[in-house]
Formats: structure tokens, sequence, C-alpha cells
């Protein structure tokens, strides 16, 4: 019977910690151009729901800064964070979200969250009678946020 595969103890030079690693490998390859297949599952120290594949080589700092799940946090104003684990938080939230107009209560704006009633307020485009500044008992239509001052 011929051998064609050997087993060689592979020592992590990352995690010296670790019992050696069995690699089989062909007599005909060269030891030095060979890469441990070992792998395991770790945690991302951001959220321990993350769980990630370290291969042998691989330092744990490599693999979790590159995290792609779905961010978990929450932004202040309370919308989930739409951004990937690994990248930064935004600090103004885009959400799209309905306000309710400041300067008639019966309009929906909508806008990024970031923003606010009283900037959203100010793209209100609901169709609004006003009284004229100018005509006595005469009202003008025109949109919510230009207001009387720029109708009349």
């Amino acid at each position: 019977k011929v051998l064609t595969y050997q087993t060689r103890s592979y020592q992590p030079a990352l995690a010296k910690a670790e019992p050696p690693h069995q690699i089989e490998y062909k007599f005909s390859q060269k030891w030095e151009s060979l890469t441990c297949p070992f792998t395991e599952e770790i945690r991302c120290p951001r959220d321990a729901s993350h769980v990630l594949k370290r291969m042998c080589a691989q330092t744990t700092e490599d693999i979790t800064a590159n995290c792609r799940e779905k961010c978990s946090k929450q932004l202040r104003c309370g919308h989930p964070c739409p951004r990937r684990c690994s990248e930064a938080c935004p600090e103004r939230c885009v959400q799209q979200v309905e306000f309710r107009c400041l300067q008639n209560s019966d309009h929906q704006v909508k806008g990024p969250c970031c923003d606010g009633a009283e900037k959203a307020s100010r793209l209100c485009r609901a169709a609004t009678e006003f009284n004229c500044i100018r005509i006595p008992d005469h009202t003008v239509k025109g949109p919510c946020c230009d207001g009387a001052e720029q109708l009349g």
C-alpha cells in the first residue's frame, strides 16, 4: 500500500493557547503553501446574536470589524439603526415619518424623522384657503406652507 497523504500538526500563530490543528495533505504538496482549513464560530462583541465564522489565520478583531449583520441598536429617536453592525450608527435619522402640520393640524406632512414637525410643516403643500390681506372678505387658495402673506 502506497501512502499518498500525511498528517502534520499545525500550531496557529495567532492563538498559541489552542491545540495544534491536524492537517492532512498530499506528499506532493509543499507544507509552506498550505492554509489551515480550521474554522470556528465566534460571537460579535457588539451583538452576541451575530455568529461569525473565523478561519485559523484570521484574528477575531479582523472578523468582528467586518460584521455584515444588521445593526440591532436604536437611534436616539427610537428608530432602528439602518446600517450594518460594523458601521457607525448615523447621527440623524432619515426614516420617513408623518408629522402633523403646525400651521393646520388637519394636514399631514411626510419628512425625515430628523427634520421634526417644524421643518416638515414648511413643506406642507395641502390646498388651503386664506383670507386675502389686501381685499376684505376675499379668499385666496394656495399651498399651506405659502401662507396668507405670500398669496394676498
